[in-house]
């Protein structure tokens, strides 16, 4: 299966059938530093978007769209413990097929392409652990080896494949601010900045070339939690701990959606902190809109809301807004909320595969 993909996507680059043919990305696009970089505000972010290979593999148009259509390639494979090794317990066999199967069409691509890993660590549910770790009797020293175990086995898989970003460490940090305990971690065995700091530490040492990540959600707007994270990544900085970028999930709905103020603000302070702020997993929904409008309405809304949000981030100087996913025909908001297409349409592409008004929002 993956070698008649891989040669699909071959035959896409080399222009076999003309509906196909591609135009190269620049060639200054082969780093993490943004083509556009000049003058603060002058240029748009590169455009990104998430895809796994089961999706990929199981329909051909979305792997046209994922492979013609974004500067920046998200892996949707993940690659947190139990996304990778959930087949076994044991650390010295990890189940890397479907990673690997993803980075088979990364081969086939331009080198341009910006190549994202998501992500090392996320700790908030001890499911993402091999059941031969169990969180509620860990130390927190024993789950700090227990990390850094993980990300020497990452490292010696994937170190080669040249992943331009990595985010190493995904929702450490609490609405209060705080950093986030685990789910049945002992009393008194809570993360710390210590762990946190760690796991950049062995992220630095086992991927040297990649930028280095933390991921957040729900800090869109000026407050406490995007204080907490800002306050965290500061002093880990301060101390010589190496982060080199802060990733803003954007999962936003259109009933509340933020300002351009409101956006501009939050990303110019993440910018104050690091050398580089993305939006790192954007969707739109568009469930929660009043009754009695069109179709037609809900998407120009949506349309204009990614115009912002796109606005805010050109303003601010980001690398790049990647969206999470790519068709209204698969989404995480559908399991996590219990709705499905078409009473939600985060995407921005149809479930057919066309262009929706959101895309064109995003490439204004």
């Amino acid at each position: 299966m993956a070698g008649r993909i891989k040669k699909k996507v071959n035959d896409l680059y080399k222009g076999k059938d003309s509906r196909h043919r591609v135009s190269r990305v620049s060639a200054r696009h082969s780093s993490t530093s943004n083509p556009h970089k000049g003058k603060r505000g002058t240029r748009r972010p590169l455009i990104g978007l998430m895809a796994n290979y089961a999706e990929l593999s199981a329909a051909e148009w979305l792997l046209e769209i994922f492979t013609t259509k974004p500067d920046v390639i998200l892996a949707g494979a993940n690659f947190k413990w139990g996304s990778v090794n959930n087949d076994t317990d044991d650390l010295s066999a990890y189940g890397f097929v479907n990673a690997r199967n993803w980075l088979t069409l990364v081969d086939a691509m331009p080198s341009q392409k910006v190549k994202v890993l998501h992500a090392l660590l996320w700790l908030k549910s001890s499911g993402f652990y091999p059941d031969a770790y169990d969180l509620t009797t860990f130390t927190r020293n024993q789950r700090i080896s227990a990390n850094t175990d993980h990300i020497e086995a990452m490292g010696a898989e994937f170190a080669d494949d040249n992943f331009d970003i990595i985010d190493v460490w995904n929702e450490a940090v609490t609405s209060g601010g705080n950093v986030e305990n685990y789910v049945g971690a002992p009393s008194g065995q809570g993360v710390t900045l210590t762990e946190i700091g760690q796991g950049f530490l062995d992220a630095a040492t086992n991927f040297p070339g990649s930028k280095l990540y933390y991921n957040e959600f729900g800090i869109e707007r000026d407050g406490t939690k995007l204080q907490g994270v800002i306050d965290m990544v500061t002093t880990l900085r301060q101390n010589g701990v190496r982060i080199d970028g802060i990733g803003s999930q954007c999962h936003l709905n259109l009933r509340d959606f933020p300002t351009f103020d409101e956006l501009y603000r939050s990303f110019s302070m993440l910018k104050e902190c690091v050398d580089e702020v993305r939006v790192s997993e954007l969707d739109i929904r568009t469930g929660l809109m009043p009754a009695g409008l069109t179709t037609r309405q809900v998407l120009d809304a949506q349309r204009r809301a990614a115009e912002v949000l796109m606005n805010a981030a050109t303003r601010a100087g980001l690398h790049d807004v990647c969206v999470w996913g790519i068709s209204d025909a698969v989404s995480w908001l559908y399991d996590k909320h219990s709705i499905a297409y078409p009473t939600e349409r985060p995407l921005p592409f149809t479930v057919k595969g066309n262009a929706k008004p959101f895309w064109a929002g995003l490439k204004r």
